[in-house]
């Protein structure tokens, strides 16, 4: 083979070479962003679920604070209630104390 058709066959095969090395190289990226665009995404809706469970959790305390308010209320009302029982029991006595 003659030299100079040697380097020129050399040169064509360095050059398809380089175009599908080049070619090889952006189909990796393409791939690699898409990866990318993708855990990006996870990531939002992970980020989004976590949101979601946190507010859920503060919302349940919330909810759980007012109940337990709810509820001491209910029971200083039946101590109230109680003692209103009480002095409306005494002043019936009273009454019939004085009627007597």
């Amino acid at each position: 083979m003659d030299l100079d058709v040697y380097v020129s066959t050399n040169h064509r095969a360095t050059e398809q070479g380089n175009w599908n090395c080049k070619a090889v190289l952006e189909e990796e990226k393409k791939q690699l962003e898409e990866k990318l665009i993708n855990a990006l995404w996870e990531h939002s809706l992970i980020v989004d679920v976590l949101l979601n469970f946190i507010t859920t959790e503060r919302e349940i305390s919330e909810r759980q604070l007012q109940i337990q308010k709810l509820q001491l209320e209910a029971s200083l009302l039946k101590s109230e209630m109680k003692k209103f029982n009480e002095l409306a029991d005494q002043f019936g006595r009273l009454q019939v104390n004085i009627h007597n």
